[in-house]
């Protein structure tokens, strides 16, 4: 069964950290701050752009992280649940040390509004993270609910087959009598 809310907050988030780590590289002399601008951070001086080196690792951490991402798509498709699962747990994984280190580089260099939109993408990440284990989860019993009522149909198909060789064989078939 395809999860579709899975694939869609993959696609999601895999844009999200693909817009990080484009803005991040677009100017590598900013790319930490326009990384900070594209979520609404404001950085009252400039020391991060200074620092080439610390946009390229934040660039490179946004970049896994989209790549985990499209990962988990590709694996909700053609994958077994359990892989699936366990790469979604490293994306999200991944998005949560990304969005981390985002947030110490910000603390570091004084950035204002850096705790709610940081707090806001986790919570964020956090609900995502449960709609697609929910989603998964609830879509189990299902699946075996409509394989046991498959085989219920299997066997009753076989009772009635059999009863109908009885009948016509003449022998008594053990079923009902008039």
């Amino acid at each position: 069964m395809r999860f579709v809310l899975s694939s869609v907050l993959a696609i999601h988030w895999m844009a999200i950290f693909a817009m990080l780590a484009v803005v991040s590289t677009v100017e590598p002399a900013r790319g930490g701050l326009a990384a900070f601008e594209l979520l609404g951070i404001t950085v009252p001086h400039s020391g991060i752009s200074e620092h080439g080196e610390l946009a390229a690792i934040l660039t490179l951490g946004f970049a896994l992280v989209t790549v985990l991402f499209l990962w988990t798509l590709l694996t909700s498709f053609f994958g077994r649940d359990a892989e699936t699962e366990e790469v979604s747990r490293f994306a999200f994984a991944g998005a949560v040390i990304a969005l981390t280190a985002l947030s110490v580089v910000g603390v570091m260099h004084g950035a204002s509004g850096l705790f709610v939109t940081i707090g806001t993408l986790l919570v964020a990440l956090v609900v995502s993270y449960l709609a697609i284990f929910s989603e998964r989860w609830l879509a189990t019993p299902v699946e075996h609910a409509v394989d046991s009522s498959n085989d219920v149909k299997a066997m009753a198909a076989g009772a009635a087959h059999n009863a109908m060789l009885a009948r016509l064989s003449g022998r008594d078939g053990g079923g009902l009598r008039r």
